[in-house]
């Protein structure tokens, strides 16, 4: 059977280096061909593009000459065939009768300026190429260049080249089929021998590859063992499985201890369905500080044994088999519990530090405050005299001054009480709830409350608010602390001794503006600007000025703690606070709020005043 299949595999090869070897001797004999076609198609065009040189040069030599005698004189000079041609196509004169004959069936109809290729034995002498060039006036000279066969690279006119190539392709098919069963015969039937005897080898492997797989089904019978184990022991992740009948085959130790329920008691007497329904009863006691744990996606609350509550995340899956099939479901959870309560302490230590500096801010507004409310309780004792004095220097009493008096004095009280509502409002507790804000109504809030403040200090107050701005998504409340915080330092700035370096001539200000602008990532935003001409900042101070308790104010006039929680809250919008200074020549905080989903257009409604003026 060796040397049969080293015949068949021998023959194979043969007529398998026969055929490519054919095939390139083909494909060269014809681009050889094609070559020699393409070379005497431009050897005919270039020879009859010089006879209309010589003609135009025999007619500039002697122009009084008539056209036809000079086509004569180029014909017997040239040796080339041609003819003149009137505007129609028509032959005036030729000096080969068989032009006219012809002419009409090159051009199929009439006749027109440029080159036909016409290579053909039906066309004797004139087969070649036909060129119609115009000479002036109505005229056109036709000139026919003839070709020669050898030309053309016709397999009857084979050149040279491709006959030496093609005789050479015959030599190496005669060495080849010479070699070939020295070469390849008999290497082929000791290969094939060799493959023979390697089958017989091949099967004594199997056998030893048989007791191999039998071996490392025992391994993974082992390893299935070790996995169990390890299941069973798992710590910090409850696994549940079941079968397909939902009765619960695995129950592992942090399942145990979450749920409260132990092994045996879950495989031999719950369900799947048995147990949700004791993981989903009333609690006995609630979690500490659930009201702050919120739970995420992927998590719920879960009732132990005990009656215990655990914030659990959890995650089912359906066990399948080799064909897809479902046989049973994989439950696995782990206790967020104590995780998700030292984060809600952290929050709510949090919203307390945020309230503490809220109201430190307000300590500091006291001055402010008190002056603003000394105004109105003075005009009340003011007007309050003079009424006094009417009624006892008077027998009648004049209603209408006491009714003008009086109303006066009311006026002084509402404004009283609207000065209160506004410090009470800025004081109430924030949960730190996103909602669309219309930016006006926080900066008008925060520069009523510190207007009388900041003109005490001599200090003028600008708002410039565009008309229309789109709301943007923050906590009022919260944002009105940021801009607090940022006005109050900003008059700090102007008034702790640093006024020195306020530039001559200049009198202190701040200046709040906005501007539509963009994040870095292209989402659309706004820019809330407070600008004031007070000392500025080095930029040293500027690397350092958001972190936590650092301060630049005198040791108990400053916890280092505004712009800190104020960069966190900002933060806290998705929007930035950054700090723009330069020493001697003022600062510049933008805070960057992103534009509310929808945002609308807000209407001015006085807040781009000065609320100074």
């Amino acid at each position: 059977m060796a040397p049969r299949g080293a015949e068949r595999l021998y023959y194979r090869f043969i007529a398998l280096a026969l055929g490519l070897n054919a095939l390139l001797g083909l494909g060269l004999i014809a681009f050889d061909v094609a070559d020699s076609v393409v070379t005497t198609r431009k050897h005919l065009e270039g020879t009859a593009e010089t006879v209309v040189a010589i003609f135009n040069r025999l007619r500039e030599r002697d122009p009084h000459e008539p056209s036809a005698t000079i086509m004569e004189e180029t014909a017997r000079l040239t040796e080339t065939p041609m003819a003149l041609l009137d505007e129609t196509g028509s032959v005036l004169h030729a000096t080969d009768r068989s032009i006219r004959k012809y002419l009409a069936g090159i051009y199929d109809g009439r006749p027109r300026p440029g080159i036909r290729m016409k290579v053909t034995d039906a066309l004797g002498d004139l087969s070649g190429a036909w060129v119609i060039a115009p000479i002036g006036g109505d005229l056109n000279l036709l000139v026919v260049v003839p070709h020669s066969p050898e030309d053309e690279g016709l397999l009857q006119y084979m050149t040279i080249g491709a006959g030496v190539l093609g005789l050479g392709l015959a030599i190496s098919f005669w060495v080849m089929l010479a070699s070939a069963r020295w070469m390849l015969h008999r290497p082929l039937q000791r290969i094939v021998a060799q493959l023979t005897g390697a089958l017989a080898r091949d099967i004594d492997r199997r056998r030893a590859a048989e007791s191999q797989a039998i071996a490392a089904r025992e391994e993974a019978e082992r390893h299935l063992a070790f996995r169990d184990r390890l299941i069973d022991t798992s710590e910090a992740v409850g696994i549940v499985a079941t079968d397909a009948q939902g009765q619960i085959r695995i129950f592992n130790r942090a399942a145990e201890r979450i749920l409260g329920f132990t092994t045996e008691e879950a495989l031999e007497n719950m369900s799947l369905d048995q147990l949700r329904h004791e993981v989903q009863r009333v609690p006995s006691s609630e979690a500490p500080l659930r009201s702050l744990m919120k739970p995420m996606s992927g998590e719920q609350f879960l009732i132990d044994k005990h009656g215990n509550q655990h914030l659990v995340a959890v995650s089912e899956g359906d066990i399948v088999d080799g064909d897809t099939q479902t046989i049973g479901k994989l439950i696995t959870f782990s206790d967020m519990t104590e995780r998700r309560r030292l984060e809600a302490e952290l929050h709510l230590h949090e919203l307390q530090l945020i309230q503490s500096a809220k109201m430190a801010s307000v300590g500091e507004m006291a001055t402010g405050i008190a002056h603003e409310l000394n105004q109105p309780l003075n005009n009340i004792g003011l007007l309050a005299t003079r009424i006094l004095r009417r009624i006892k220097g008077e027998t009648e009493i004049d209603r209408t001054f006491c009714a003008e008096k009086l109303e006066a004095v009311q006026g002084q009280v509402h404004r009283a009480s609207r000065i209160i509502d506004q410090l009470r409002s800025f004081g109430r507790r924030s949960e730190g709830t996103l909602e669309d804000v219309d930016v006006h109504r926080p900066v008008k809030h925060v520069t009523e409350m510190l207007s009388a403040q900041l003109s005490h200090y001599g200090i003028e107050l600008r708002v410039e608010l565009p008309g229309q701005l789109p709301k943007v998504r923050a906590d009022s409340a919260q944002l009105e602390q940021v801009l607090l915080n940022l006005l109050v330092n900003a008059c700090d700035a102007h008034c702790e001794g640093l006024c020195d370096a306020t530039p001559r001539g200049s009198d202190p200000w701040v200046h709040i503006t906005a501007d539509e602008t963009a994040f870095a990532d292209g989402r659309e935003a706004l820019d809330l600007l407070v600008t004031d001409n007070g000392p500025g900042m080095d930029q040293e101070l500027q690397t350092r000025i958001f972190q936590p308790f650092f301060t630049t104010k005198e040791v108990g006039k400053g916890t280092g703690l505004g712009l800190s929680i104020s960069y966190s809250l900002v933060r806290g919008f998705g929007g930035t606070l950054s700090v723009d200074s330069t020493s001697g020549q003022g600062t510049r905080f933008t805070v960057r709020l992103p534009l509310a989903t929808l945002s609308e257009m807000t209407p001015d409604d006085g807040q781009g005043t000065n609320p100074a003026d």
